[in-house]
């Protein structure tokens, strides 16, 4: 065979030349299965264009293009046609035999994004060497935004149905042009949680996780990036984000995980922190999100450790109520008759020890317990009867006579005046009465229909004392004077309704002209005013309920019982959080197992703490140790 030379300028071996790279080659475009001479993919455009405007709906092109096999050689053709999804939402065909969905977005990038999967691939047949693009669907404009976007459609003809051998001149591509106009920001819907609750015991010593989920749909095929950052403590020691792609309503969802320092490293307490999420469209953060950013609080529970933090004493005693002296430096506990030990006494005893010292029989179940302010007497309840005894002895020094089976829920002593006394009974209606010496004073504040008397306390004096109301439209804190008369109100004054009647439940106590609810509430008494109430982490239903409150005014410190549970699942349990009282700020929490709460706690020596748990049956927990004073 003579060589040709196709340097030559001659125009005889220029097609000579041409006719053996054809021959050489097949004469096709793709990978074909023999190549007809002649045979080839056509297509009657190479592109397609549309606008729309943010204002209207996602745009639709019906029948935009054909395609066909000239000089069709074979029995039976088959197709593909893919888009990459930069602009296409969908496409339709006859002859649809399948579909490949793209799980992944080429256009994103970089983790940092949330970003839906694009993109998808539809198999079929031919009719007689015929197709066609029946419609493209175009991605809304909302969720497009404002822009000019591309996209491409890839056909592809063949002999099978995978595709695998093509026609020659195949596959060939269409380019695909779309211009939105009006709003730049697209529509894109972004969840993110607003609280972050992390837990552990301040024994682990290993570093702690926590994470949450970022969510959005309508996200354009572009995606958007996210940014996080944090008002970082000593708690929080690194901030991830990984994404993941969806098809269904050009979603993603991104998981943020936030690792946090070893309990152990930064010891008992309550850290809180706000992390920041922006979503945006652009890398500067110019075209944010709607919504953006979302503040997260992030709270990270670091729990006192038994043995390490505090130590625990339990007796297994059933109580009506608890007091404690700081004269003799004793507790003071009521029992009832339901209780396996001590059953109907009054018992003494030593928390540095953990000992019951002397229980005295006295009938009282069920009862009430207080004590005097200079320390002398106790005063207990018992169905029907008052008993004012000797700490000296615990010897009966008087009694009041009440109804018969009459219970008493509070007995309080004036603040100076050791003999007298007001007593609250609930049953026909709550009533509070003062005596003197034994000796009602004659009228009372009671309850009504239109105003249900809570919780009451003196004041500073003698001359006044305090009570709550609920009625139907909200709280009120009523003024009320004690005479030698008795006692009238003179003043009644709102309390905020939007807290909800759980911060009103309880006892209440009074303290430097600012009175004190077990549930969290607090009421300046020289103002007449609501203040800054205490607030906790909330449960998994978000209300989290304080049953008691035992204050400290000369440390600074409020203590309270509360049914907060734990953030990583257990048993049930009551709560011991430890607050500073002239900011509210929560400063440490422990947990003790318990199926039930009980409405007793009280303060003891300079770090000791007495409340009651149950576990089937009750039982007192004497707690000390350094959380309590933290």
């Amino acid at each position: 065979m003579t060589n040709l030379s196709c340097r030559s300028p001659s125009l005889l071996v220029w097609l000579l030349c041409l006719t053996a790279l054809m021959a050489a080659c097949g004469g096709g475009g793709g990978s074909s299965a023999g190549g007809n001479e002649g045979e080839s993919l056509s297509l009657s455009t190479r592109s397609v264009s549309v606008r729309s405007d943010t204002s209207t709906g996602g745009p639709i092109v019906n029948n935009p293009l054909t395609f066909t096999i000239k000089n069709p050689q074979a029995g039976q053709y088959y197709y593909s046609i893919a888009y990459t999804g930069g602009a296409i939402g969908g496409v339709a065909s006859n002859g649809v035999t399948g579909f490949q969905s793209s799980s992944g977005n080429p256009l994103a990038g970089t983790n940092t994004k949330l970003a839906p999967a694009i993109g998808e691939t539809i198999y079929g047949v031919m009719d007689g060497g015929a197709g066609s693009v029946n419609g493209i669907t175009f991605i809304a404009p909302t969720t497009m935004g404002a822009g000019r976007y591309s996209d491409t459609l890839t056909i592809a003809a063949c002999y099978d149905a995978a595709c695998s051998q093509q026609v020659p001149g195949s596959p060939q591509t269409v380019d695909v042009a779309y211009v939105v106009t009006g709003d730049t920001t697209p529509i894109t819907n972004v969840t993110v949680p607003l609280f972050l609750k992390a837990e552990a015991s301040s024994s682990q010593t290993t570093a702690m996780t926590t994470s949450f989920q970022v969510s959005a749909i309508n996200l354009p095929p572009r995606g958007a990036y996210v940014f996080i950052d944090s008002n970082t403590s000593a708690a929080i020691t690194g901030i991830t984000f990984e994404s993941s792609a969806s098809r269904t309503d050009q979603a993603a969802d991104g998981v943020v995980t936030v690792k946090l320092a070893a309990p152990s490293e930064i010891g008992p307490g309550i850290y809180n922190d706000t992390l920041e999420v922006k979503v945006c469209f652009d890398a500067n953060c110019s075209t944010p999100a709607h919504g953006s950013p979302w503040t997260v609080q992030l709270t990270y529970v670091v729990d006192g450790s038994a043995g390490t933090d505090y130590q625990v004493t339990t007796l297994p005693i059933v109580t009506g109520g608890i007091v404690w002296s700081d004269v003799t430096k004793k507790i003071y506990a009521l029992i009832p008759g339901d209780s396996p030990l001590y059953p109907d006494t009054i018992a003494q005893i030593d928390p540095f020890l953990g000992e019951i010292e002397t229980a005295v029989s006295l009938i009282t179940t069920p009862g009430t317990l207080s004590m005097s302010r200079d320390r002398q007497y106790l005063y207990a309840a018992a169905p029907g009867i008052v008993y004012r005894l000797r700490v000296s002895d615990l010897g009966v020094e008087s009694t009041i006579s009440l109804a018969a089976n009459q219970y008493v829920t509070a007995i309080k002593e004036a603040p100076d005046s050791p003999n007298t006394i007001a007593i609250e009974l609930p049953t026909p209606t709550t009533t509070v009465t003062v005596f003197d010496n034994g000796a009602a004073r004659p009228q009372s504040i009671v309850s009504t229909d239109a105003e249900f008397l809570g919780a009451f306390s003196w004041g500073n004096d003698s001359n006044s004392i305090f009570a709550g109301l609920s009625t139907s439209t909200g709280h009120f804190v009523e003024r009320v004077t004690a005479s030698n008369g008795g006692l009238s109100a003179v003043q009644t004054a709102p309390a905020d309704t939007s807290l909800g009647v759980l911060l009103f439940s309880g006892d209440l106590q009074f303290s430097a002209g600012t009175l004190y609810w077990d549930g969290g509430a607090a009421f300046d008494t020289n103002t007449m005013k609501l203040v800054a109430p205490f607030t906790f982490a909330p449960n998994s239903d978000n209300v989290p309920r304080s049953y008691r409150l035992a204050l400290d005014a000369p440390r600074d410190r409020a203590y309270f019982l509360t049914n907060e549970q734990s953030a990583t699942a257990g048993p049930s349990v009551v709560t011991i959080e430890g607050v500073e009282l002239s900011t509210r700020k929560e400063l440490w929490v422990a947990r003790f197992p318990s199926q039930n709460i009980s409405g007793q706690l009280i303060r003891w020596g300079d770090d000791g703490l007495a409340f009651v748990t149950s576990g089937g049956s009750e039982s007192l927990v004497l707690m000390s140790g350094p959380l309590v004073e933290k």
